[in-house]
């Protein structure tokens, strides 16, 4: 059973008892607490962030940059480690500031990484569906990479969005 309090999501098993071990639901349920830096900034770096790989590669994850692009999973950049905040804006663990925004809330529009300052940015609320899609909130368009013809992706394919589609390259391991 899965229910939302705020901008969080709670999946629970049939005892009414937090199911930690549903992936999808990882990246709005953590608990803050301190880091292991023992740094003393401002910045938040509680809980668990995530990697979206695509479904449709074995060992490709999306990069939050200025050309956001799919990258190879293996690296351990954190600009490959993402999280979903109250509002809805996904940012890397590179930079908590930053979101991941398309141009324009229509099909085919390419997605990009601000690595400023996100307040007054348009189109850079996002959702995790149930599917596992990333979806621009609100507009039936999710994320998927710009290869023709529905090709496998391949590294350096950018990310566009596209009407949410049930095909692998459309669903994400939010691992």
């Amino acid at each position: 059973m899965r229910f939302r309090q705020g901008g969080t999501l709670w999946e629970v098993d049939h005892d009414g008892d937090p199911d930690i071990a549903n992936s999808k639901c990882k990246y709005a349920t953590y608990e803050p607490g301190d880091d292991d830096d023992d740094d003393d900034d401002d910045d938040d770096d509680s809980g668990e962030y995530f990697r979206a790989k695509n479904r449709a590669s074995s060992d490709l994850c999306i990069k939050g940059s200025d050309n956001t692009r799919l990258s190879d999973c293996s690296s351990s950049n954190d600009k490959l480690k993402w999280k979903i905040d109250a509002d809805g804006r996904l940012y890397t663990k590179n930079d908590r500031r930053g979101c991941l925004y398309a141009e324009d809330d229509k099909g085919g529009e390419r997605v990009n990484y601000d690595d400023g300052d996100c307040d007054d940015r348009d189109h850079a609320e996002w959702e995790v569906t149930d599917k596992n899609q990333i979806e621009l909130k609100n507009t039936g368009l999710c994320l998927t990479y710009e290869q023709p013809g529905g090709k496998s992706p391949s590294e350096g394919d950018r990310m566009i969005i596209r009407s949410c589609e049930g095909f692998p390259r459309f669903r994400y391991d939010l691992e």
